[in-house]
């Protein structure tokens, strides 16, 4: 894991862990487990996003890539700040869980859904219509 993400995914995590009064009602965000496989481009993505899903259905964050759990439009609410840390902490963790070269193309995409569904796009195969004419053209010089 490129260094970088890990110390920005364990930040976050403390941070998520111990910005609650005591008094509060506490709502754990356990500790992510990374995958075992890194994203390293569409060869192996299928693999990388079972797992990236499963982890976070564990967790019970996988709203945050499915862009189910919205980003209230208050932004000073309680909501609002528990929705930004976490989604800081599921951004950090696909960034940490993904190579250096692809981080680099998505860092800059502050919401996990946005980057989730732009690595959905590029590296899926779905919709891809530049890989389903290379596949045809290959299959062409097969026959």
């Amino acid at each position: 894991m490129d260094e970088k993400y890990r110390a920005l995914f364990d930040a976050i995590s403390k941070q998520a862990g111990n910005s609650r009064p005591e008094t509060e009602a506490k709502e754990e965000i356990h500790p992510l487990q990374m995958p075992h496989v890194k994203l390293e481009g569409a060869e192996n993505y299928s693999s990388w996003a079972e797992h990236a899903e499963t982890i976070l259905i564990s967790r019970n964050l996988e709203g945050y890539i499915l862009g189910t759990v919205e980003k209230p439009i208050e932004e000073n609410s309680k909501e609002a700040q528990k929705w930004k840390a976490t989604n800081a902490l599921v951004r950090a963790w696909l960034l940490s869980s993904i190579s250096s070269q692809i981080a680099k193309q998505v860092e800059r995409i502050k919401e996990a859904s946005e980057i989730w569904r732009l690595l959905k796009g590029t590296y899926s195969g779905v919709g891809n219509e530049m890989l389903a004419c290379r596949i045809q053209k290959e299959l062409q010089e097969l026959g």
